[in-house]
């Protein structure tokens, strides 16, 4: 009888610490994971990233963020340095540069309301930028003639757009001639095809032979004339 109790207390205390020496093996064995080396992901395609996560046994999370200087659809930051030991099945957040969001330049050539095209044309996603102006022979005065970058190319929102603005034709230049001398009529011909402002003043003469005859002008002769100034003649009259 004794000697049964003594095998039965035996029995208990051995499968006692059968018991902790196994559960303590599983835990030690089971509950410890595996570590790995961070692959660097920095300057890889996104797709690429994921698929060297995976093969090492981690987690990806993605998160997006422009990057004006990295190549769209890159990794720019990971969240573990790369050659850091980590556990398996840890989740790395990968930030990876965006494609900005693009917009066609509108065609606003001929246009000269800049106002409008600030507000309607551009729409908020295009910015005004520098306005050069200059002459040109069928454009007119106010009125677009090219932007940079030109019309219906694709760049960025909130890009900038230069305008090249028309002054309208190009006024046609003239050399005052010498009209001293020359009949009134005759001076007049000078004068037919241009668009100059030509104004007449007489002045008593007593030299009959100088009666409707210019005696003198301004601009002199030999000026740089432009369309549209005035001329102004001084014929000579009888009293």
């Amino acid at each position: 009888m004794i000697r049964g109790c003594l095998m039965f207390v035996f029995t208990l205390v051995f499968v006692s610490i059968f018991g902790l020496v196994s559960g303590y093996f599983m835990y030690s064995q089971l509950g410890k994971k595996k570590t790995v080396t961070m692959p660097a992901l920095v300057g890889l395609p996104d797709q690429d990233a994921v698929d060297l996560i995976g093969k090492v046994g981690l987690s990806v999370k993605m998160e997006k963020s422009l990057d004006p200087e990295a190549s769209p659809g890159t990794v720019i930051r990971q969240s573990v340095p790369a050659l850091t030991t980590v556990k398996v099945g840890r989740t790395v957040l990968i930030i990876v540069a965006e494609t900005p969001e693009s917009v066609k330049v509108p065609e606003l050539r001929g246009k000269s309301d800049i106002h409008k095209i600030v507000f309607d044309d551009l729409a908020g996603k295009l910015r005004l930028g520098n306005t050069v102006r200059t002459y040109h022979p069928t454009f007119e005065k106010r009125s677009v003639i090219a932007t940079n970058p030109p019309a219906g190319n694709e760049v960025p929102v909130n890009s900038q757009v230069d305008l090249l603005v028309s002054f309208g034709p190009k006024p046609r230049s003239y050399v005052m001639p010498d009209l001293i001398g020359i009949n009134e009529r005759e001076a007049q011909v000078y004068f037919r095809d241009t668009k100059f402002v030509v104004n007449t003043k007489r002045e008593p003469v007593e030299d009959q032979s100088r009666n409707n005859i210019i005696i003198g002008q301004n601009p002199p002769p030999e000026s740089k004339l432009e369309s549209g100034i005035q001329v102004e003649l001084t014929v000579g009259m009888l009293p």
